[in-house]
């Protein structure tokens, strides 16, 4: 099972790849519902097993926007979706020679917009049957199955979808900032047994990013239409499903500078969210320092890969944090603004991609001379999507795409990449 950690506030609890055990955030503590930078899911990690390294990166879907608002039924609302999906792109690569204006980014959000269509995908490219689209096949909307289906559209290529390692900085790609695996709708069956696991696939199904079902917005289906407990078991039990809001601890520059048109968010507001979450947290560094480390905790520092004496940096605990950001004090922003920044953002994720990374080690005492630099010779990549619930046992992580290989390592993108350290070869525990 991949490495997903908890839900506590910062330097929640997590497990080495193959223990799900995510952590144990106490009920009614302050932040202890919050996703950041700060959990150790976070973190990169290795395992050793003879000459073979295993390391790990989680990427936390909850930080993109989900291109299935672009396929809602309120076609008021989709269009405010399609722009912001523009501004998004416009904002992506905004300091490398290949960025996006805003006419490319709105060619592409069309494409997008196209390939949602049923009947335009029948004569451009056939679309495999599907049960969601009903007998007829005339549903109005075709959701993705996977993202990489981006890259079947006439303006997207392979350079564009995936993040570009270009010396010591990294051009994000489409796989940073766009997502199709959280909810956008999700409710319980009227009627029925809910700890049937049938009732759970129902629903899950239904929810319009499980499995790239076609329902965006639907309600569950019957569930006694569907039978069998399924890799979703279990799915209803716990807290609800964040659904599309954006982790405001999480989520990639362009995400942020893309919520809102400029003269309603200006960039200086939207920086200044970025230089917050990148300020040392000097309560959490004294914390830390006081605090006693067990065996087991000493145990998952050292698998850590790199990141042992990193200062802790600032998080939203909640979108009240938001007042400590210069630029929205109370009163300082409008109240229609302030509306839509609650109704955009929160502070928790449950949809994880994780990615496991097997290397044969040639040389045992390599060490990288450059930033993101990979160690030569044989690897084999891994990626997964998860779904984790955060039940009364404890958390659950469930399948939303199994394991499969992908082409290139993922890296975390720092929010001021203009603004790094000299680099130094990451360390290992000892």
């Amino acid at each position: 099972s991949p490495p997903v950690g908890g839900s506590g506030a910062q330097g929640g609890d997590a497990a080495a790849a193959g223990d799900a055990a995510a952590g144990d955030p106490a009920a009614g503590e302050e932040g202890a519902n919050v996703d950041s930078f700060e959990d150790t899911w976070s973190k990169p990690m290795r395992i050793m097993i003879g000459d073979l390294e295993i390391t790990t990166f989680v990427q936390d879907e909850n930080s993109k926007y989900n291109l299935h608002l672009l396929a809602i039924e309120d076609k008021e609302r989709r269009e405010l979706e399609k722009d912001r999906a523009i501004r998004i792109l416009d904002a992506l690569r905004e300091e490398f020679d290949d960025d996006l204006d805003e006419t490319e980014s709105r060619i592409i959000v069309d494409e997008i917009v196209k390939w949602f269509d049923p009947r335009s995908r029948q004569t451009e490219l056939p679309l495999n049957p599907r049960h969601s689209l009903g007998e007829e096949q005339d549903a109005e909307f075709a959701l993705m199955d996977t993202l990489e289906e981006l890259m079947l559209l006439e303006h997207v290529d392979e350079s564009l979808y995936y993040d570009q390692v270009r010396g010591e900085e990294i051009a994000p790609g489409l796989e940073s900032v766009f997502t199709i695996w959280t909810t956008i709708a999700f409710e319980q069956p009227a009627s029925g047994d809910l700890g049937d696991s049938a009732a759970a696939a129902a629903a899950a199904a239904a929810a319009g990013g499980l499995g790239g079902g076609d329902g965006a917005g639907a309600a569950a289906a019957d569930p006694l239409e569907v039978r069998g407990e399924g890799g979703l078991a279990g799915a209803l039990d716990g807290d609800p499903p964040i659904g599309t809001k954006i982790n405001l601890n999480t989520a990639p520059r362009a995400v942020i500078e893309g919520l809102m048109p400029e003269f309603r968010l200006p960039r200086r507001q939207t920086n200044e969210i970025l230089r917050f979450r990148n300020e040392i947290d000097e309560e959490e560094m004294d914390a830390r320092d006081s605090a006693d480390v067990d065996t087991e905790d000493r145990e998952l520092q050292d698998a850590l890969f790199g990141e042992e004496d990193k200062e802790p940096r600032k998080i939203f605990k909640s979108l009240e944090d938001l007042r400590l950001v210069p630029g929205f004090e109370e009163g300082a922003i409008p109240p229609d603004v302030e509306l839509e920044l609650t109704d955009l953002l929160g502070v928790e994720s449950d949809i994880f991609t994780v990615y496991l990374y097997a290397r044969v080690k040639q040389d045992m005492a390599w060490e990288p001379e450059q930033r993101y630099q990979e160690m030569p010779g044989t690897v084999l990549r891994l990626r997964a999507v998860v779904w984790r619930r955060n039940g009364q046992d404890g958390p659950v992580l469930l399948y939303l795409q199994p394991w499969q290989n992908v082409p290139s390592t993922r890296w975390r993108i720092p929010d001021f990449q203009d603004e790094l350290p000299v680099f130094e070869a990451p360390r290992y525990g000892n």
